[in-house]
């Protein structure tokens, strides 16, 4: 059926139709969640993709600023180098005469890139 023109014909027949109004309503929303489920499975794939490319790219985007930022560090004003060690570092932990870093980039992640 092409149209709701057509629909209306065929239920305008007295009773020799092969579906009723509500099979037909029935397949028409069943039809309309599969394209709800795999309009939202394409959504999640392309959001995997992005991140899949983001993941990618930031280390080659990190292998051209680390070696100018940190001279470029040493040159700022304190309040400046706090600003942008807060923009890497997520906390610093001193426990027992022991630091432990922890990064808002994955380091293993860029050293694993600028290995090979």
């Amino acid at each position: 059926m092409n149209s709701l023109n057509e629909m209306d014909e065929y239920f305008a027949r007295n009773g020799d139709y092969i579906f009723t109004k509500e099979n037909i309503v029935a397949k028409v929303t069943e039809q309309g969640n599969k394209i709800k489920d795999l309009q939202q499975g394409f959504l999640q794939m392309n959001q995997k993709l992005d991140s899949i490319i983001l993941q990618r790219q930031n280390p080659k985007s990190l292998e051209r600023i680390i070696p100018n930022w940190y001279q470029q560090f040493k040159e700022q004003p304190v309040e400046v180098q706090n600003k942008r060690l807060g923009a890497i570092l997520n906390c610093v932990k001193y426990f027992r005469a022991r630091m432990t870093v922890y990064y808002k980039i994955d380091l293993k992640k860029v050293i694993d890139f600028s290995s090979h």
